[in-house]
């Protein structure tokens, strides 16, 4: 037997069920502009990235790990290449 009394309510919904649809309809659309936004800064970090890549000497280029050919391998993609 428990000290708590027992509660004897119908669990009742925040939002209308005839709205429910529209919110979630809404909330499609904010994830896709969340996707959206995140693709849209991925691509200019990488745009970013080999703009500093393409600026870098050899010397430079090789004290971080990198061969001069495969740095302007990965200067030569498009903005939106992974």
């Amino acid at each position: 037997m428990s000290i708590l009394p027992k509660i004897d309510q119908s669990i009742v919904t925040i939002v209308p069920v005839n709205k429910r649809d529209k919110l979630e309809g809404i909330i499609r659309q904010r994830t896709l502009l969340a996707r959206i936004l995140e693709r849209l800064s991925s691509w200019s970090e990488k745009r970013q990235g080999r703009r500093v890549l393409r600026e870098m000497s050899d010397w430079q280029l090789r004290d971080i790990g990198l061969e001069p050919a495969d740095a302007a391998k990965e200067v030569s993609k498009s903005f939106f290449w992974d």
